[in-house]
């Protein structure tokens, strides 16, 4: 059953904030976690969606809201401009407060929590990785890039790369995928021809066969790394 979460993180003048996030948990006494890092468009239908699958494949799901204020959009315009209102160091806060909100969930185990990031989610997935790897068990992300000077990730690492993508080109994806090979302890990258980016989602770019492959890649991915 969906339900409407919260996680906090403190602003710059240490007070607390609260955000809203979308929470689904399947009828299990026990459960692995995934956090889902959505897009800049916000936590909207789509991102949803993906927390619904995961919990009919058996995982809590916690999507929090990045964007801020429940906003949504399909306008990239919009989004951007939202992005760039946005706190990143409340942004990173809301990150690791919402992983460990997952991981502490009753019918998760305490363990290190599986993180889905999408586009811009797809860099804040490899920052937590980075920047807290007890909290990280593994990650699946898509269409998104990190800066490889900032990486030191352990964990096991899926990415999923559109073949058209007008933020990631092929030299940065390259160098990404290299520093992971470096780092991880595990990493498997694909490209999916005649994709654009957000092909997993549903909306003007979605792709079903490319997403219903993505998708049976990544829950084989969390299935073996979040269930030892």
């Amino acid at each position: 059953m969906p339900v409407h979460a919260q996680a906090a993180h403190l602003d710059h003048d240490g007070n607390r904030v609260t955000d809203s996030a979308y929470l689904v948990a399947p009828d299990a006494e026990v459960a692995p976690g995934v956090l889902v890092l959505g897009s800049w468009f916000g936590l909207g239908a789509a991102t949803k969606a993906i927390c619904e699958q995961l919990a009919d494949a058996g995982y809590v799901a916690l999507a929090p809201d990045l964007v801020g204020e429940s906003r949504t959009t399909d306008d990239p315009v919009e989004a951007r401009s939202w992005l760039a209102e946005r706190s990143m160091d409340e942004v990173a806060d809301l990150v690791v407060s919402s992983a460990a909100l997952l991981r502490d969930s009753s019918v998760t185990p305490d363990r290190p929590v599986g993180v889905l990031g999408l586009q811009m989610g797809a860099s804040w997935a490899l920052w937590l990785a980075s920047r807290h790897p007890t909290l990280v068990g593994a990650v699946s992300f898509f269409y998104g890039i990190q800066d490889v000077d900032h990486l030191d990730i352990t964990c096991p690492v899926q990415g999923h790369f559109a073949a058209v993508d007008d933020l990631v080109d092929d030299d940065a994806k390259t160098l990404l995928s290299a520093a992971l090979h470096l780092e991880c302890s595990e990493v498997a990258c694909f490209d999916y021809d005649a994709t654009r980016s957000g092909f997993l989602e549903a909306g003007p770019n979605h792709d079903p066969a490319a997403a219903e492959l993505a998708w049976q890649r990544t829950l084989a991915w969390f299935d073996e790394h979040l269930h030892r």
